[in-house]
């Protein structure tokens, strides 16, 4: 009787671990094909808007950059809103991230940046502009800018604009302002298997110089995302 009772316990189990793994599965084709189903339209300067599949999108492109400039319709180092045509990558970034979050695309999840991760390591906004207050301050003496001392931070979009008055680059004062948040670099939160787009694109784009527009339009972006900066193009525009 005991024997009985055993496999059916062990029937049971194997069948509800069965049921379970159709039904993550399921989800997870359902995910792909909603993403499979979305179309983007394509805007380039002096050609008529065309309408593709973004999975069809993704198998054309280049890399990463030439993805994001296609589905923004940002050309490659044009002048843009937020200052120098070096920004413009950054611009398609954020562009592409609006479009893809339009369309019913989580665009975290889309490039594989883990969420939950950045909710358990993120900081209450006071802490963040107290942290952002003192490397300013640490900033302005190491260069001797004691003409230019920096005021109380009201808020993300007044470092934005304090930092952007006292010539710093726009790579420079998002990264330090995403790892003053999150306690780490973008790279930290992203894992390459998990996106939508080839992990090489990634690869390449995450891992190389500081001064990367993919790296920069996302942590604009986060920043954003989780409520840290309220007006966010406003608090880019004008950098040099």
């Amino acid at each position: 009787m005991l024997e009985i009772i055993a496999f059916v316990t062990v029937l049971s189990l194997s069948t509800l671990v069965f049921f379970l793994y159709k039904l993550m599965n399921s989800s997870l084709l359902s995910s792909i094909k909603n993403i499979s189903d979305i179309e983007i339209e394509l805007k380039e300067k002096g050609k008529q808007t065309t309408t593709i599949k973004l999975v069809e999108l993704i198998r054309q492109c280049k890399n990463l950059p030439d993805f994001l400039h296609k589905v923004s319709g940002t050309p490659f180092l044009s002048p843009c809103k937020y200052g120098s045509c070096q920004y413009s990558g950054i611009v398609a970034t954020i562009e592409t991230m609006k479009i893809l979050q339009e369309k019913g695309v989580d665009p975290l999840k889309f490039f594989g940046v883990s969420d939950l991760r950045l909710k358990e390591l993120a900081k209450k906004e006071k802490e963040v502009l107290r942290i952002l207050s003192l490397q300013m301050s640490a900033l302005t003496m190491d260069e001797g800018q004691t003409h230019h001392i920096p005021k109380p931070l009201k808020s993300l979009d007044d470092y934005f604009h304090q930092m952007k008055q006292s010539s710093y680059d726009l790579w420079t004062v998002a990264r330090l302002a995403f790892q003053s948040t999150f306690q780490r670099d973008l790279e930290s939160f992203v894992n390459v298997k998990q996106c939508q787009v080839p992990s090489n694109w990634l690869k390449q784009e995450l891992f190389m110089e500081s001064a990367n527009n993919f790296r920069t339009g996302m942590e604009c972006y986060v920043l954003k995302c989780f409520g840290y900066m309220k007006n966010m193009d406003e608090a880019l525009v004008d950098f040099t």
